[in-house]
């Protein structure tokens, strides 16, 4: 069977929850404690073969990408605040939790399907269709957590756009998502290395 990643949820949460302490905003610091557990139990993914899947995923990727980002920050001397980088690395992935009271996933209930694909989630049709960044920058509004340009930007760029969004907003990237969006493919080259080594395919 392919198994979900062992990680250690208490630490991780712990790391998120000090950095989020960082930032000394108020609005943050309900929103963690309100989504709190959300956050830490949600998966970025369904799938064993794609990146980040299992209980504390979503956790786990912001980390990453908030370390990566800022090593980038200071290794290229890009000069940009490394709080903002925290900021939008920690929050921008909200929305893949779902919506306020219903999960984006929920556990899915065929070992056929965790057995021969990997697959351990099921979208949970009470939860409304709607893409990531739009969720998360919903989160964000209802938590009065104010965004610059640079960071509302980032937020976007990190996000699934697609099609016209993607044109758009192609020619507005910053500085700040420019580290951001580097920093975010180091992460999943990283965590697809990860997953071929340890030959996580679906049979």
């Amino acid at each position: 069977m392919n198994k979900l990643p062992s990680r250690d949820i208490e630490s991780l949460w712990n790391l998120y929850e000090n950095i989020s302490n960082k930032l000394q905003d108020e609005n943050v610091k309900s929103l963690v404690e309100n989504l709190g557990q959300r956050i830490a139990e949600q998966s970025m993914s369904q799938r064993t073969n794609e990146s980040f899947c299992g209980i504390g995923g979503l956790l786990e990727y912001t980390l990453e990408l908030a370390k990566t980002a800022k090593k980038l920050n200071e290794s290229l001397d890009l000069k940009l605040d490394n709080l903002k980088i925290m900021k939008i690395a920690l929050l921008s992935e909200v929305g893949r939790i779902g919506d306020q009271t219903n999960s984006r996933f929920v556990d899915t209930t065929s070992e056929w399907h965790k057995e021969k694909l990997g697959q351990y989630y099921d979208w949970n049709e009470a939860c409304p269709k709607f893409k990531v960044r739009d969720m998360t920058l919903w989160f964000l509004q209802k938590y009065n957590i104010e965004l610059s340009w640079d960071e509302w930007l980032s937020i976007n760029h990190l996000g699934d756009t697609e099609g016209n969004d993607k044109s758009f907003y192609a020619k507005e990237k910053s500085n700040l998502s420019m580290c951001l969006l580097m920093a975010q493919d180091i992460v999943y080259t990283k965590e697809n290395d990860r997953i071929k080594r340890e030959k996580v395919l679906p049979f």
